[in-house]
């Protein structure tokens, strides 16, 4: 997991031009690792098509028997109610991995920050 999402922050921030930086300490491989993925594969497809960032961040990582995952830029910013708004209109991305998250007895929280969007995720590591 760690290596590939490496390459996609790296593949991301060719193909936008926005500066992705990473830092990666994940040495294994567990069960959960496709819904991590799926995770930062949404949130990077979002700071691209939405966030107007300059910067963006991956941090992943494992504490206390979880897979962490912050993802974090310094563009617009996003709300509940943009949210609400984007789901009336059909746009499930970030509500399916979000679904995917809980159902492994995960968090996926937006944290407050006074710039851009700041996305916290952990997820337990399957035994």
């Amino acid at each position: 997991l760690g290596a590939a999402v490496e390459q996609l922050a790296g593949f991301t921030a060719r193909r936008s031009g926005i500066k992705v930086t990473t830092d990666i300490d994940y040495p294994i491989r567990n069960a959960i690792d496709p819904i991590v993925f799926g995770v930062v594969r949404e949130l990077l497809s979002n700071v691209v098509h939405h966030s107007q960032a300059e910067t963006a961040s991956v941090m992943l990582g494992i504490t206390d028997e979880m897979c962490v995952l912050t993802v974090g830029d310094d563009g617009v910013g996003v709300n509940g109610e943009t949210m609400a708004r984007r789901l009336g209109e059909g746009h499930i991305g970030l509500a399916s991995h979000r679904a995917r998250v809980d159902a492994a007895g995960g968090t996926f929280v937006f944290l407050e920050a006074p710039t851009g969007t700041h996305v916290y995720v952990e997820v337990p590591l399957k035994a």
